[in-house]
C-alpha cells in the first residue's frame, strides 16, 4: 500500500469516527481485487460501554422497554465482568456469569438500590431477572416489568412481587457505565486491549 493509500485510508477512518488509537492498532490487508482493502478496528471495552451500552441502549429503551430490560440483565453481567478482579485479563473466564452480574450490582454504587434484592429470602436476583430475561425473554414469576412513571420500581420489600421499571433501571445502569469508564485499570489488565474488532472494506 502506497503513503497516498494509508493517507486516504486513515481519513476515511476519521471520517467514520475512529480514534487514533484504533486507527494505529488496526489489521489492514489487501485482497489483491479490485483495489479492495479489508480492515479490522479494535473497539476497547470503553469504547463499548459508551457507544453500545450508553449512547444505543438508551435509545433502544424508549423504542422497546422490553428489549431493554433485556439488554440491560446482560449488560450488568458485562460491568462486573470489566471490575472481576480475580481475572484481570480473561474475557472469557468460565463459571463466573453469576457472580460478574452479583459482583456489578454489590460494587457500584448506581447499584446500591438494588442491593437488597442480593439478600431477599428465597429469591435469586441472578437467576431471576438476568437469567430469565437473557434465556427465555422473560423473568420468573416474582418479577414484574413496567416502563413510564405509572408505575416505578419497588426494591425495598422483602416479600411479594418485585417490580422493575425500564426507565429508572435505564438510568441507573447509565450512571454504573459512566462509573466503569471513568475507573483506571493499571496494565496488564482486559480492560486496556480490544474486546472486539468491526471489520469491513474499503474500496
Amino acid at each position: 500500500m502506497t503513503d497516498v493509500q494509508k493517507n486516504q485510508l486513515k481519513a476515511s477512518l476519521v471520517d467514520r469516527g475512529f480514534t487514533e488509537t484504533q486507527i494505529d492498532n488496526s489489521i489492514i490487508s489487501s485482497t489483491g481485487t479490485n483495489n479492495t482493502i479489508n480492515v479490522s478496528v479494535p473497539v476497547y471495552a470503553k469504547q463499548f460501554i459508551q457507544n453500545v451500552l450508553i449512547t444505543e441502549l438508551s435509545a433502544v429503551v424508549k423504542i422497546s422497554p422490553w428489549l431493554g430490560f433485556i439488554s440491560i440483565s446482560s449488560g450488568i453481567e458485562f460491568l462486573g465482568k470489566c471490575i472481576d478482579n480475580t481475572n484481570p485479563n480473561d474475557w472469557n473466564a468460565k463459571s463466573v456469569s453469576s457472580a460478574n452480574f452479583n459482583d456489578a450490582i454489590k460494587n457500584l454504587n448506581s447499584f446500591s438500590k438494588y442491593r437488597p434484592l442480593l439478600t431477599r429470602p428465597n429469591f435469586n436476583l441472578y437467576s431471576g431477572f438476568r437469567c430469565g430475561l437473557v434465556h427465555a425473554c422473560a423473568p420468573n414469576d416474582c418479577i414484574s416489568l413496567s416502563h413510564g412513571s405509572d408505575e416505578l420500581g419497588n426494591l425495598v420489600e422483602q416479600s411479594g412481587i418485585i417490580n422493575f421499571n425500564a426507565d429508572e433501571l435505564c438510568l441507573d445502569f447509565k450512571s454504573a457505565c459512566e462509573e466503569v469508564i471513568n475507573m483506571n485499570f493499571p496494565e496488564p489488565n482486559k480492560m486496556n486491549v480490544a474486546k472486539i474488532f468491526i471489520n469491513f472494506k474499503v474500496i
